[in-house]
């Protein structure tokens, strides 16, 4: 309890959230509940083929709150998620792989690597174009389709010729 009430005084979520530069997480060993949600609120999610998932929250009697229904959702499908949530139960890297939570698997010893890999190729486009590309993923997926078209038009055209910013 007291942890979570440090959390929102900080809003380290919300932070992280409101960043527009790309986003990697490196997840390798146990990732579980809030673990799991702050992973969820990267861009990108690279695991270890050691790393275990779970939410857990409600087989302990707490409900997810640090974005774990919404984010979950988002990433893996409403049945999915839902499954996950309810149920707590474990599931490992491949698993995360296949309901889309995660990016890619690699080896434990290569994760750093693979990880950075990642990174380095997203950060080779401009970042005007990376900045414009997630701000219309994040402020579109609660519009009407018709709504976020012209948004991601507006975006595109104010990052259209543009190089490293």
């Amino acid at each position: 309890m007291a942890a979570r009430a440090i959390r929102r005084e900080r809003d380290l979520w919300g932070l992280i959230a409101s960043l527009d530069k790309p986003l990697v997480a490196a997840v390798h060993g146990y990732c579980f509940g809030s673990g799991l949600e702050l992973a969820c609120l990267c861009d990108l999610r690279v695991a270890a083929d050691d790393a275990v998932f779970a939410m857990p929250e409600t087989s302990l009697g707490l409900m997810p709150a640090a974005g774990g229904t919404q984010l979950l959702p988002r990433l893996a499908g409403r049945g999915r998620a839902l499954e996950l949530l309810l149920s707590g139960r474990r599931f490992d890297a491949r698993e995360a792989l296949d309901y889309k939570i995660v990016s890619m698997v690699a080896p434990r010893a290569a994760l750093p690597k693979e990880a950075w890999a990642l990174l380095r190729a997203v950060l080779a486009a401009p970042q005007t174009a990376l900045t414009a590309a997630k701000r219309a993923v994040i402020e579109g997926e609660d519009l009407p389709l018709a709504h976020a078209l012209v948004l991601e038009a507006q975006l595109g055209a104010a990052a259209r010729g543009t190089r490293h910013a």
